[in-house]
Order: structure tokens, then C-alpha cells, then sequence
């Protein structure tokens, strides 16, 4: 099996969808913000500028361009760290968790609509697969990593 060819074939599928975010249109929201509300939700706050930017692995510029956006809509705060004047930790406020809440509700019906029309066997077989294309792809992720500290 060629694999480099799988991908093309997944990548290029994706990009031919009509609906290219499989979790349906979130209003008021970019995914971006979204994950890093989910971030902040499941990490706890506060945490810093920079752990947000190694996490969801993108630069600091775009961090601190979602951030502002979130701050604008109240869904965070934006301190400077009293114990390091060099860093920003960004804390959750009750709008910005019940933005959260209220999108993450969203997605999960639309997720279970698409797992509905799916069926109770491909949904499983989905689920699985899923599950272990995740666990490949953090394994990938930790390799990738793992040079890159060899290479410093």
C-alpha cells in the first residue's frame, strides 16, 4: 500500500468537502478560540501566553492575535504574571465559560447527528479507528519533538 498516496487521498477528500470543520459552524466563535477556551476549561487557569502557544502548536503572534480577540469578547483576562513580569497568564471569565459551554453543546449535537446517520457499526468502527489514529499521531508528534531537541 503506498501511504504517502492514503494521505493525498485523505487531504485531498478533505479539501473537496463542502463542509471542511467537522463540527459544524460555531457561531460567534473561530476554532481557534474555541480550542483554546477547551484549553483553558481542561488545563485550568491560569496558564500562560506561551503554554497556550506550545499546546495547540502554533506561534506566539497567533496566541496573542486569538487573545486579544477573546479578551474584546470578555471571554478572558489577560494578566501579567506577578511572579514573572516576562509572562502573560490569560484566566477564564464566567462569559467566557459559558461561551464554551454553549458551543461544546453545539458540536456534540452535530457530532452525534453525523454518528446517527452513520449507524451504531461504523460509528464504532469510526470511534476505534479514531482512537488509535490519535494515539499514532501523538506518538508522531513525540518523535518529531524528540529530534528537534537532538538537533538544538
Amino acid at each position: 500500500m503506498n501511504y504517502e498516496k492514503c494521505a493525498d487521498k485523505i487531504m485531498e477528500d478533505f479539501r473537496n468537502s463542502k463542509n471542511r470543520n467537522p463540527f459544524g459552524r460555531i457561531e460567534g466563535i473561530a476554532k481557534g478560540e474555541f480550542f483554546a477556551l477547551a484549553l483553558l476549561v481542561e488545563k485550568g487557569c491560569p496558564i500562560t501566553a506561551g503554554e497556550l502557544s506550545e499546546e495547540m502548536m502554533i506561534s506566539s503572534a497567533r496566541v496573542a492575535a486569538m487573545l486579544g480577540r477573546l479578551e474584546e469578547k470578555g471571554s478572558i483576562i489577560r494578566e501579567i504574571d506577578p511572579s514573572d513580569r516576562r509572562r502573560i497568564v490569560v484566566t477564564l471569565t464566567d462569559k467566557g465559560i459559558a461561551s464554551f459551554d454553549e458551543r461544546h453543546r453545539e458540536m456534540k449535537k452535530n457530532l452525534a447527528r453525523v454518528f446517527k446517520a452513520m449507524g451504531e457499526k461504523d460509528t464504532t468502527e469510526f470511534m476505534r479507528l479514531f482512537k488509535r489514529f490519535a494515539e499514532l499521531m501523538d506518538d508522531e508528534k513525540g518523535k518529531t519533538e524528540e529530534k528537534k531537541g537532538k538537533n538544538k
